[in-house]
Formats: structure tokens, sequence, C-alpha cells
């Protein structure tokens, strides 16, 4: 029996490997080789970590509780110098990696900035590891940040995060109460106009406040309120009062019941002594004898009385409406009655 099964793969590798040192070598000058050659190199900055935060307290804390592992401080609150000086930290990275060049020209000796610099406007000086608006009160007694506010570039994460701080402390004003907020806390942003106007500008909360209110597109008129038509052809409804008279030592309720001619804008009024469908009959009669024929009439299902609304509601649910509405078919007359909480198609006769 053939046992060179037992050492076939060995066997097969074995050959493998004297065929590729028999081989011809690659010669370094060979035209026809190309060799390729690529350098990975992952960078990682510290204030692009930054943008996973969205306030700037947060940043504050979390800067400063990094800072207490170095000296292995376990205890549960941030002080306040803690937060200062996660804060220089912070501004610190962030105009180092802005004002580069700035830096070196006010290192050296004389310190001085050309003019074509976006700076030399503001006479900067580095104070504290930090650059900041130089000028002509270095002798005041105010503070450092009123005399000397620390220059921040127009964008990056570090200003997105003061000028978020210092809207928000503001309440969500404009562009004015912002930049003082930004001025009183020591900052000093460049082109903070344009800046912080297009920050509120993109900023969801007051883009919801401020813009205009969404206004629904009305349908077109009906024919009988732009048609020419006799007077009270086509006539609108709506109750009003109650008002209080009195007969002789007892005082009663009244209302009064208001028709408005469509097309000439017309006015009929009729007194009501209660909101009874026996009384609303009684003074379309009188309306009818009085204005003529009407064709139809339109009422909505409200009143616009703040004092009254909840007695004239519960009238005008009492009404009758198949028995009004048999009344006026007899007179060759419609009697429609708009949708509930419809208050926009009775402009007509709730304007008067």
């Amino acid at each position: 029996m053939d046992s060179s099964w037992l050492k076939g793969p060995k066997f097969l590798w074995e050959r493998e490997i004297v065929a590729h040192e028999n081989s011809p070598k690659l010669l370094v000058g060979d035209p026809e080789v190309k060799v390729l050659k690529t350098d990975a190199c992952v960078t990682d900055s510290f204030l692009e970590r930054l943008s996973r935060f969205s306030d700037w307290n947060t940043a504050l804390n979390t800067v400063a509780r990094i800072k207490r592992l170095v000296s292995r401080d376990r205890s549960m609150f941030i002080s306040v110098e803690e937060r200062e000086k996660a804060a220089h930290v912070l501004i610190k990275a962030a105009q180092r990696e802005a004002f580069e060049e700035e830096f070196k020209l006010l290192s050296q000796t004389p310190s001085k900035l050309p003019k074509n610099n976006k700076l030399y406007q503001l006479d900067p000086i580095i104070q504290n590891e930090l650059l900041r608006v130089g000028g002509r009160l270095r002798k005041s007694n105010a503070t450092l940040e009123l005399k000397h506010p620390i220059i921040l570039p127009k964008e990056g994460i570090i200003t997105q995060l003061i000028l978020d701080h210092c809207h928000k402390k503001t309440q969500h004003q404009g562009r004015g109460q912002t930049l003082n907020e930004l001025r009183a806390s020591g900052y000093w942003i460049l082109g903070a106009s344009k800046v912080v106007a297009k920050f509120i500008n993109n900023y969801v909360t007051c883009r919801k406040m401020r813009r205009p209110v969404e206004e629904q597109h009305m349908a077109d008129l009906p024919a009988d309120r732009v048609e020419p038509s006799p007077p009270f052809s086509y006539s609108g409804i709506d109750c009003f009062g109650p008002f209080y008279t009195k007969q002789g030592r007892k005082e009663f309720k009244r209302y009064g019941l208001l028709f408005t001619c469509l097309s000439s804008r017309a006015v009929h009024l009729e007194m009501l002594e209660d909101l009874t469908t026996d009384a609303f009959l009684n003074a379309l009669r009188c309306f009818i004898a009085i204005r003529g024929a009407v064709r139809q009439i339109r009422s909505d299902q409200g009143t616009n009385f703040v004092g009254a609304k909840n007695e004239l509601e519960k009238g005008l649910m009492n009404l009758d409406k198949e028995r009004i509405s048999t009344y006026l078919a007899s007179k060759q007359c419609d009697f429609l009655m708009n949708v509930p909480e419809a208050r926009h198609m009775g402009g007509v006769w709730n304007a008067k």
C-alpha cells in the first residue's frame, strides 16, 4: 500500500518553497515593478473631542475632573477655582490653535504685529498665557476681564460653547443683549456682531420664538358675498346680549338679533324676549315682513359676547333647527349653519 499520501501536504509545501527559492529575484530598478507605500497617521485633536459637549458648564466640569486625576483628588464638588483653571485650559488651547502666528510675533522683542494682521486694531497683549485686548486702561482699578477681555476666534467649539452660555444667561434675548453679556463676562469675539446674529438665527429655540405666525390660506368667498343682489336677500344672523330692561319694578333679560346683508352689509336689529324657538321665529317674521323675501340665511353656532357666552350657547343649542328650517322653507328661504368652532366663516356678521 502506497503511504505517500500521509505526507502529501508537507511534500507539496516543500515543493512550493523550492520553487520560490529558484525563481528569479526582483531588481530594485526594474521599471516593470511598482511598489506602493502608504503611511497611515491618525491625529486626534483635544478640541475636536469637545465637540461632543453642548454646554459650557459641562465642558468645564469635565476638564476639572480630568485635572483631578493627576492629584488623585476624589472630592465630590468642583470649586470655583477649579472651574476657572479648566476655563483657562480650554481658552488657551483654542487661542493656540487659532492665533499661533500672533503668539510667535508677540513673544519676540519688540512685540509688535504688522498692520495687515487681523488683531492689529485690538493692540493685543499676552497675560497669564492668554491673548487679551490691549488698550489704555492698564492703570485702571477695574477688573481684568473688563480692562482686557479675552480674544476668541470667530469659529471653534470653545467660541460656540461660550456664546451659547452667554445667550442662555440673557434668556434668549437679541443680539444686543447677548453682546453685552459677552463683554461683561470678559470675552471679545472677532466680528462678534455677525457671529452672534448668525448664532441666534440658527438657534432652534430662538427660531421658534421669533418666526412669523403661520396663517392658513383662506378659501374663496361664496357667491352670495360677491354677487350683487337686493338688500337682505342673502343675510347672516347672530345673537348678542343679554341686556337688562325694566318694566315697572321688575328686571327682564332681553337679547338682540342681528341681521346683516351679505352683499350690501346693511344691518337690521330685532329684539328677543328670550332664547326660545318661538321668540326666534317671531323675530324672523318681523324681519321678513319689513325687509321682504329672503333667499338664504346663514348662522353660526356660537357667540362672541364673553359675558353671556355660556347662556347664549345653551339657548342656541335648545333652538329647534328643524322647525326653523321648515318655517323658512315655506318662505322659499334656505337656513344654513356654519360648522362648530368655525368663527371665521361668520366674519361678516361678527364684525358688526
